[in-house]
């Protein structure tokens, strides 16, 4: 397997995807069902924008990746994957404050503990 490319989430995000059989879209699919999250179609070349709708679903899932990446105990398993998730999108800015080294201990836990771990790691 290739090394990831590219600097930007949604990169690291395609990538991720690929390896793990291109669940992306059901889960945005889902969350458009839920009326999470939009769909704002661009053009016929161009990436379509997924609006976030419920802005306090999305903040409630920040404070709790945030409270996991500050913390010690046990971590959930959803919440593992989103935290492993957030090394290689590059929002260790989004989930920790300064200083960071507590926030990334937590991210290389969530990893080892992940069905992802493997693909998130490379």
């Amino acid at each position: 397997m290739r090394s990831p490319k590219g600097r930007r989430a949604a990169d690291q995000l395609r990538r991720v995807d690929k390896q793990v059989g291109r669940s992306w879209s059901r889960v945005v699919d889902g969350l458009i069902d839920h009326g999470v999250l939009g769909r704002d179609p661009r053009g016929p070349f161009r990436v379509t924008a997924h609006p976030v709708l419920r802005p306090d679903l999305r903040l409630e899932v920040v404070e709790r990746l945030r409270r996991a990446a500050a913390g010690s105990g046990p971590l959930e398993p959803r919440t593992a994957v989103l935290l492993s998730l957030t090394g290689p999108a590059r929002l260790l800015e989004v989930v920790a404050d300064e200083p960071r080294g507590q926030a990334k201990r937590r991210i290389a836990e969530a990893t080892e503990l992940t069905p992802v771990a493997e693909v998130v790691k490379k």
